[in-house]
Protein backbone atom coordinates (compact mmCIF):
# COMPACT_ATOMS: atom_id res chain seq x y z
CA UNK A 1 0.00 0.00 0.00
CA UNK A 2 2.57 2.33 0.73
CA UNK A 3 5.12 2.49 -2.32
CA UNK A 4 8.70 2.82 -2.27
CA UNK A 5 8.94 6.88 -3.34
CA UNK A 6 10.40 9.59 -1.71
CA UNK A 7 8.49 12.53 -0.22
CA UNK A 8 9.79 15.93 0.89
CA UNK A 9 8.38 18.83 3.25
CA UNK A 10 6.25 21.82 0.55
CA UNK A 11 9.08 24.31 -0.03
CA UNK A 12 8.69 28.19 -0.40
CA UNK A 13 9.17 29.84 -3.49
CA UNK A 14 12.53 32.08 -3.08
CA UNK A 15 11.12 35.24 -3.51
CA UNK A 16 9.31 34.89 -0.16
CA UNK A 17 12.78 34.03 1.20
CA UNK A 18 15.37 36.74 0.30
CA UNK A 19 15.16 40.23 -0.64
CA UNK A 20 16.39 40.12 -4.64
CA UNK A 21 17.21 43.59 -4.88
CA UNK A 22 21.42 44.22 -4.60
CA UNK A 23 22.42 47.87 -2.29
CA UNK A 24 26.04 48.38 -2.56
CA UNK A 25 27.63 51.17 -0.35
CA UNK A 26 31.58 52.02 -0.12
CA UNK A 27 33.57 54.02 1.96
CA UNK A 28 37.23 55.22 0.77
CA UNK A 29 39.61 57.54 2.35
CA UNK A 30 43.50 58.15 3.17
CA UNK A 31 45.93 60.20 4.25
CA UNK A 32 49.46 60.26 2.95
CA UNK A 33 51.88 62.16 4.68
CA UNK A 34 56.03 63.01 3.15
CA UNK A 35 58.10 62.82 5.90
CA UNK A 36 61.08 63.40 3.97
CA UNK A 37 61.99 63.91 0.31
CA UNK A 38 62.09 59.66 0.00
CA UNK A 39 59.77 58.58 2.61
CA UNK A 40 56.12 58.87 2.65
CA UNK A 41 53.98 57.45 5.97
CA UNK A 42 50.19 56.70 4.54
CA UNK A 43 46.89 55.40 6.40
CA UNK A 44 43.79 54.30 4.75
CA UNK A 45 40.50 52.28 5.40
CA UNK A 46 37.80 50.80 2.80
CA UNK A 47 34.51 50.34 4.22
CA UNK A 48 31.67 48.45 2.45
CA UNK A 49 28.10 47.01 3.14
CA UNK A 50 25.00 46.00 1.44
CA UNK A 51 22.80 43.78 0.69
CA UNK A 52 22.44 40.70 -2.04
CA UNK A 53 21.81 37.05 -2.81
CA UNK A 54 24.85 34.61 -3.19
CA UNK A 55 25.13 31.42 -4.35
CA UNK A 56 27.72 29.33 -3.25
CA UNK A 57 27.07 25.75 -1.58
CA UNK A 58 23.91 26.90 -1.30
CA UNK A 59 21.37 30.42 -1.32
CA UNK A 60 22.65 32.51 1.19
CA UNK A 61 21.61 36.39 2.07
CA UNK A 62 23.99 38.86 2.58
CA UNK A 63 21.84 40.96 4.38
CA UNK A 64 23.74 43.89 5.93
CA UNK A 65 27.39 42.31 5.48
CA UNK A 66 29.95 44.34 6.18
CA UNK A 67 33.71 44.49 5.48
CA UNK A 68 36.44 47.23 6.61
CA UNK A 69 40.12 47.55 5.81
CA UNK A 70 42.47 49.48 7.51
CA UNK A 71 46.09 50.16 6.55
CA UNK A 72 49.45 51.83 7.90
CA UNK A 73 52.41 52.12 5.45
CA UNK A 74 55.88 53.69 5.15
CA UNK A 75 57.74 53.58 2.04
CA UNK A 76 60.62 54.72 0.22
CA UNK A 77 61.93 54.41 -3.33
CA UNK A 78 63.84 51.20 -1.87
CA UNK A 79 61.89 49.38 0.80
CA UNK A 80 58.23 49.66 2.36
CA UNK A 81 56.45 47.95 5.32
CA UNK A 82 53.06 47.56 5.86
CA UNK A 83 50.11 46.53 7.94
CA UNK A 84 46.52 45.95 7.55
CA UNK A 85 43.72 44.36 8.81
CA UNK A 86 40.43 42.91 7.05
CA UNK A 87 37.38 43.31 9.78
CA UNK A 88 34.18 41.31 8.96
CA UNK A 89 30.86 41.41 10.08
CA UNK A 90 28.08 39.41 8.52
CA UNK A 91 25.24 41.62 9.74
CA UNK A 92 22.15 39.70 9.49
CA UNK A 93 23.13 37.11 6.83
CA UNK A 94 21.54 34.13 6.50
CA UNK A 95 21.29 30.57 4.87
CA UNK A 96 17.82 30.91 3.25
CA UNK A 97 17.92 27.01 2.08
CA UNK A 98 17.97 26.20 6.08
CA UNK A 99 15.98 28.84 7.03
CA UNK A 100 12.92 27.82 4.82
CA UNK A 101 13.86 24.19 6.54
CA UNK A 102 13.63 25.32 9.62
CA UNK A 103 10.81 27.38 9.04
CA UNK A 104 8.79 24.49 8.08
CA UNK A 105 9.82 22.53 11.23
CA UNK A 106 8.81 25.31 13.71
CA UNK A 107 5.47 25.66 11.93
CA UNK A 108 4.99 21.61 12.00
CA UNK A 109 7.97 19.37 12.91
CA UNK A 110 8.50 16.67 10.35
CA UNK A 111 7.68 14.14 13.37
CA UNK A 112 4.09 15.38 12.63
CA UNK A 113 4.05 15.85 9.09
CA UNK A 114 5.53 12.45 7.70
CA UNK A 115 3.16 10.48 10.05
CA UNK A 116 0.13 12.68 8.85
CA UNK A 117 1.07 12.59 5.20
CA UNK A 118 1.34 8.87 5.49
CA UNK A 119 -1.73 8.04 7.06
CA UNK A 120 -3.86 10.19 4.54
CA UNK A 121 -1.97 8.72 1.31
CA UNK A 122 -3.06 5.14 2.85
CA UNK A 123 -6.56 5.98 3.18
CA UNK A 124 -6.49 7.75 -0.32
CA UNK A 125 -5.51 4.60 -2.03
CA UNK A 126 -7.84 2.19 0.31
CA UNK A 127 -10.38 3.97 -1.41
CA UNK A 128 -9.50 3.63 -4.17
CA UNK A 129 -7.79 6.83 -5.61
CA UNK A 130 -4.67 6.38 -7.48
CA UNK A 131 -1.35 7.24 -6.72
CA UNK A 132 -0.33 10.42 -7.84
CA UNK A 133 -3.53 11.89 -6.64
CA UNK A 134 -3.46 10.10 -3.31
CA UNK A 135 0.04 12.10 -3.27
CA UNK A 136 -1.52 14.88 -3.48
CA UNK A 137 -4.15 14.68 -1.02
CA UNK A 138 -2.00 13.37 1.52
CA UNK A 139 0.21 16.67 0.91
CA UNK A 140 -2.77 19.34 1.22
CA UNK A 141 -4.12 17.26 4.60
CA UNK A 142 -0.19 17.50 5.88
CA UNK A 143 0.21 21.41 4.52
CA UNK A 144 -3.44 22.03 6.60
CA UNK A 145 -3.09 25.27 8.31
CA UNK A 146 0.33 25.93 7.09
CA UNK A 147 1.48 29.66 7.05
CA UNK A 148 0.57 31.69 3.18
CA UNK A 149 3.94 33.13 2.44
CA UNK A 150 3.29 37.17 2.72
CA UNK A 151 0.77 36.38 5.61
CA UNK A 152 1.22 37.79 9.46
CA UNK A 153 2.16 33.76 10.79
CA UNK A 154 4.15 33.49 8.12
CA UNK A 155 6.35 36.84 8.93
CA UNK A 156 6.35 36.37 12.13
CA UNK A 157 7.88 32.84 11.82
CA UNK A 158 10.28 33.44 8.91
CA UNK A 159 11.50 36.58 11.62
CA UNK A 160 12.15 34.30 14.11
CA UNK A 161 14.02 31.60 12.23
CA UNK A 162 16.28 34.02 9.99
CA UNK A 163 17.53 36.12 13.00
CA UNK A 164 18.26 32.37 15.43
CA UNK A 165 21.86 31.89 14.78
CA UNK A 166 22.70 28.58 12.57
CA UNK A 167 21.95 25.53 13.85
CA UNK A 168 18.79 26.09 15.47
CA UNK A 169 17.99 28.91 12.40
CA UNK A 170 19.60 30.27 9.56
CA UNK A 171 21.68 33.35 11.15
CA UNK A 172 25.38 33.65 11.04
CA UNK A 173 27.33 35.00 12.82
CA UNK A 174 31.03 35.26 11.35
CA UNK A 175 33.33 38.31 12.59
CA UNK A 176 36.28 36.97 11.44
CA UNK A 177 39.39 38.84 11.02
CA UNK A 178 42.72 39.00 9.03
CA UNK A 179 45.75 40.63 10.38
CA UNK A 180 48.88 40.54 8.12
CA UNK A 181 51.96 42.84 7.79
CA UNK A 182 54.74 42.33 5.09
CA UNK A 183 57.98 44.52 4.22
CA UNK A 184 60.13 44.17 1.14
CA UNK A 185 63.89 45.91 0.24
CA UNK A 186 64.98 46.52 -3.24
CA UNK A 187 69.12 46.90 -3.21
CA UNK A 188 69.45 48.39 -6.16
CA UNK A 189 70.84 51.41 -4.37
CA UNK A 190 73.78 48.96 -2.69
CA UNK A 191 74.06 46.73 -5.39
CA UNK A 192 74.07 48.65 -8.69
CA UNK A 193 75.21 45.65 -11.34
CA UNK A 194 72.05 43.70 -10.37
CA UNK A 195 68.60 43.89 -8.54
CA UNK A 196 67.97 41.89 -5.49
CA UNK A 197 64.62 42.02 -3.90
CA UNK A 198 63.80 40.65 -0.75
CA UNK A 199 60.83 40.78 1.29
CA UNK A 200 58.58 38.91 4.12
CA UNK A 201 55.14 38.39 5.36
CA UNK A 202 53.03 37.98 8.55
CA UNK A 203 49.63 36.76 8.51
CA UNK A 204 46.99 35.53 11.00
CA UNK A 205 43.43 34.24 10.63
CA UNK A 206 41.26 34.82 13.42
CA UNK A 207 37.94 32.58 12.65
CA UNK A 208 35.16 33.75 14.51
CA UNK A 209 31.40 32.31 13.81
CA UNK A 210 30.65 31.01 17.14
CA UNK A 211 30.02 27.55 15.69
CA UNK A 212 27.41 28.91 13.01
CA UNK A 213 30.32 28.49 9.82
CA UNK A 214 33.11 27.23 10.96
CA UNK A 215 34.18 24.58 14.04
CA UNK A 216 35.10 27.28 16.31
CA UNK A 217 32.26 26.50 19.00
CA UNK A 218 35.15 26.81 21.93
CA UNK A 219 35.99 30.34 20.60
CA UNK A 220 38.08 31.97 18.44
CA UNK A 221 40.61 29.75 15.91
CA UNK A 222 44.08 31.63 15.36
CA UNK A 223 45.69 30.51 12.60
CA UNK A 224 49.05 31.77 11.23
CA UNK A 225 50.98 31.79 7.82
CA UNK A 226 54.88 33.33 7.46
CA UNK A 227 56.66 34.06 4.51
CA UNK A 228 59.53 35.23 3.17
CA UNK A 229 60.64 35.29 -0.69
CA UNK A 230 64.14 36.79 -2.91
CA UNK A 231 64.36 37.70 -6.47
CA UNK A 232 67.20 38.10 -8.59
CA UNK A 233 67.25 39.45 -11.98
CA UNK A 234 70.59 40.34 -14.01
CA UNK A 235 70.55 41.95 -17.79
CA UNK A 236 73.33 41.01 -19.46
CA UNK A 237 75.09 41.40 -23.37
CA UNK A 238 73.46 45.08 -23.43
CA UNK A 239 70.13 43.84 -22.04
CA UNK A 240 69.70 41.64 -25.17
CA UNK A 241 69.22 38.41 -22.41
CA UNK A 242 67.19 39.18 -18.69
CA UNK A 243 67.55 36.68 -16.58
CA UNK A 244 65.58 36.17 -13.79
CA UNK A 245 65.30 33.66 -10.21
CA UNK A 246 63.20 33.41 -7.30
CA UNK A 247 62.40 31.70 -4.58
CA UNK A 248 59.61 31.73 -2.03
CA UNK A 249 59.34 29.89 1.83
CA UNK A 250 56.04 29.44 3.65
CA UNK A 251 54.73 28.18 6.69
CA UNK A 252 51.39 27.82 7.61
CA UNK A 253 50.35 26.39 11.53
CA UNK A 254 48.48 23.64 9.94
CA UNK A 255 50.89 22.62 6.74
CA UNK A 256 54.36 21.75 6.58
CA UNK A 257 56.72 24.34 4.82
CA UNK A 258 56.14 25.15 1.19
CA UNK A 259 59.54 26.12 -0.99
CA UNK A 260 58.51 27.48 -4.13
CA UNK A 261 61.34 28.67 -7.22
CA UNK A 262 61.04 30.36 -10.34
CA UNK A 263 62.90 30.93 -13.30
CA UNK A 264 62.39 32.75 -16.18
CA UNK A 265 64.56 34.04 -19.60
CA UNK A 266 64.11 37.07 -22.15
CA UNK A 267 66.16 37.05 -24.90
CA UNK A 268 66.00 40.33 -27.11
CA UNK A 269 65.81 39.00 -30.93
CA UNK A 270 66.13 42.49 -32.27
CA UNK A 271 63.66 45.90 -31.07
CA UNK A 272 60.13 44.99 -30.81
CA UNK A 273 60.93 41.12 -30.62
CA UNK A 274 61.34 38.96 -27.74
CA UNK A 275 61.52 35.21 -26.79
CA UNK A 276 60.56 34.26 -23.53
CA UNK A 277 61.14 31.43 -21.09
CA UNK A 278 59.84 30.57 -17.70
CA UNK A 279 59.88 27.92 -15.42
CA UNK A 280 57.35 28.55 -12.44
CA UNK A 281 56.50 26.19 -8.70
CA UNK A 282 53.59 27.42 -6.93
CA UNK A 283 50.88 26.10 -4.30
CA UNK A 284 48.20 27.23 -2.60
CA UNK A 285 46.93 26.51 1.56
CA UNK A 286 43.74 25.31 1.93
CA UNK A 287 41.36 28.23 2.00
CA UNK A 288 40.38 28.53 6.28
CA UNK A 289 37.13 27.39 4.85
CA UNK A 290 38.72 24.45 3.46
CA UNK A 291 39.96 23.68 6.93
CA UNK A 292 37.38 24.16 9.18
CA UNK A 293 34.15 24.56 7.51
CA UNK A 294 31.36 22.38 9.84
CA UNK A 295 27.82 23.52 7.83
CA UNK A 296 25.08 21.79 7.28
CA UNK A 297 23.54 22.65 3.43
CA UNK A 298 19.99 22.65 1.61
CA UNK A 299 19.61 18.26 0.67
CA UNK A 300 20.51 17.76 4.73
CA UNK A 301 24.07 17.75 3.60
CA UNK A 302 27.04 18.48 5.94
CA UNK A 303 29.86 20.69 4.31
CA UNK A 304 33.02 19.34 6.40
CA UNK A 305 36.54 20.93 6.84
CA UNK A 306 39.83 19.04 5.47
CA UNK A 307 41.62 18.74 8.82
CA UNK A 308 42.06 15.35 10.67
CA UNK A 309 40.60 16.73 13.83
CA UNK A 310 37.90 17.84 12.58
CA UNK A 311 36.84 14.31 10.65
CA UNK A 312 36.90 13.12 14.46
CA UNK A 313 34.63 15.60 15.35
CA UNK A 314 31.95 15.68 12.69
CA UNK A 315 31.82 12.47 11.44
CA UNK A 316 29.85 9.95 13.72
CA UNK A 317 31.84 7.31 15.43
CA UNK A 318 34.73 9.45 14.13
CA UNK A 319 36.93 9.09 10.61
CA UNK A 320 37.45 5.09 11.50
CA UNK A 321 36.31 2.42 13.39
CA UNK A 322 33.24 0.26 13.31
CA UNK A 323 31.09 2.81 12.32
CA UNK A 324 32.40 3.43 9.08
CA UNK A 325 33.14 0.59 6.96
CA UNK A 326 32.35 -1.32 3.44
CA UNK A 327 28.90 -2.07 4.96
CA UNK A 328 27.51 1.67 5.88
CA UNK A 329 30.13 3.94 4.48
CA UNK A 330 30.75 4.65 0.43
CA UNK A 331 32.19 7.06 -1.72
CA UNK A 332 29.18 8.55 -4.05
CA UNK A 333 30.83 8.51 -7.75
CA UNK A 334 28.79 8.11 -11.18
CA UNK A 335 27.93 5.12 -10.63
CA UNK A 336 27.29 5.32 -6.98
CA UNK A 337 28.66 1.94 -6.23
CA UNK A 338 29.82 1.24 -3.00
CA UNK A 339 33.64 1.15 -2.90
CA UNK A 340 34.67 0.32 0.71
CA UNK A 341 35.75 2.16 3.88
CA UNK A 342 36.64 5.57 3.62
CA UNK A 343 40.13 6.46 4.74
CA UNK A 344 41.13 9.86 4.82
CA UNK A 345 44.00 11.49 3.85
CA UNK A 346 46.12 14.24 5.08
CA UNK A 347 45.28 17.17 3.78
CA UNK A 348 48.12 18.59 1.94
CA UNK A 349 48.72 22.06 -0.23
CA UNK A 350 48.16 22.52 -3.77
CA UNK A 351 51.15 22.78 -6.08
CA UNK A 352 51.88 23.28 -9.48
CA UNK A 353 54.86 23.58 -11.65
CA UNK A 354 54.85 24.88 -14.97
CA UNK A 355 56.63 25.76 -18.47
CA UNK A 356 55.76 28.42 -20.72
CA UNK A 357 57.61 29.55 -23.80
CA UNK A 358 56.17 32.18 -26.03
CA UNK A 359 57.20 35.29 -28.54
CA UNK A 360 55.47 38.89 -28.66
CA UNK A 361 56.76 41.11 -31.49
CA UNK A 362 56.25 44.48 -33.41
CA UNK A 363 55.65 43.61 -37.12
CA UNK A 364 56.23 46.84 -38.90
CA UNK A 365 54.83 49.38 -35.76
CA UNK A 366 51.38 47.83 -36.60
CA UNK A 367 50.69 44.34 -35.96
CA UNK A 368 51.33 42.98 -32.43
CA UNK A 369 51.26 39.14 -32.31
CA UNK A 370 51.90 37.74 -29.07
CA UNK A 371 51.78 34.05 -28.90
CA UNK A 372 52.41 31.08 -26.01
CA UNK A 373 52.40 27.81 -25.09
CA UNK A 374 52.47 26.28 -21.97
CA UNK A 375 52.20 22.95 -20.01
CA UNK A 376 52.00 22.39 -16.01
CA UNK A 377 51.10 19.44 -13.80
CA UNK A 378 49.05 20.27 -10.56
CA UNK A 379 49.71 18.01 -7.63
CA UNK A 380 47.01 17.82 -4.60
CA UNK A 381 44.32 19.64 -6.29
CA UNK A 382 41.46 20.43 -3.73
CA UNK A 383 38.42 18.96 -3.96
CA UNK A 384 35.26 17.32 -1.92
CA UNK A 385 34.54 13.53 -1.67
CA UNK A 386 30.80 12.79 -0.76
CA UNK A 387 30.42 9.98 1.98
CA UNK A 388 27.45 8.40 2.93
CA UNK A 389 27.07 7.39 6.12
CA UNK A 390 24.68 4.55 7.78
CA UNK A 391 23.37 6.28 11.35
CA UNK A 392 20.04 4.22 11.28
CA UNK A 393 18.45 1.63 8.77
CA UNK A 394 16.23 4.41 7.53
CA UNK A 395 18.61 7.43 7.80
CA UNK A 396 22.05 8.16 5.53
CA UNK A 397 23.32 11.35 6.30
CA UNK A 398 25.65 12.60 3.45
CA UNK A 399 29.02 14.30 3.98
CA UNK A 400 30.50 16.49 1.72
CA UNK A 401 34.12 16.13 2.62
CA UNK A 402 37.42 18.68 1.85
CA UNK A 403 40.59 16.31 0.24
CA UNK A 404 42.98 16.39 -2.07
CA UNK A 405 42.53 14.86 -5.85
CA UNK A 406 44.77 12.78 -7.83
CA UNK A 407 47.50 14.44 -9.61
CA UNK A 408 46.08 16.45 -13.06
CA UNK A 409 47.59 17.85 -16.21
CA UNK A 410 47.16 20.96 -18.15
CA UNK A 411 48.52 22.39 -21.75
CA UNK A 412 47.76 25.34 -22.99
CA UNK A 413 48.45 27.84 -25.91
CA UNK A 414 47.44 31.34 -27.58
Amino acid sequence: MIPETSASRTGYAESDMVDPNTVNFKLTGAVHYKLTSDLVASASANFGTGNTVYTGSDRYSLKGAKIAQYKLELHSKSWFIRGYTTQENAGEAYNATITARRLNEAWKPSTQWFPEYVAAFSQARLAGMAEAGAHNVARAFADNGRPAAGSQEFKNLFDQVRSSPIPVGGLFLDRSDLWMTEGQYNFKEIIPFVELIVGASWKQYVLDSKGTLFIDYDGPIKINEYGSYAQLTKKLFNEYLTLSASARYDKNDNFKGRFTPRASAVVKLAEDHNVRLSYQTAYRFPSTQQQYINLEIGGGQFLVGGLPWIHDASLPGGKTGPNLTSQNSIRLDHNAQPLGAYVPRELQPETVGSLEVGYKGLIAKKLLVDVYYYTGQYDNFIGRTLLAKQLSPQQTQIYSIVENAATMSATGGG
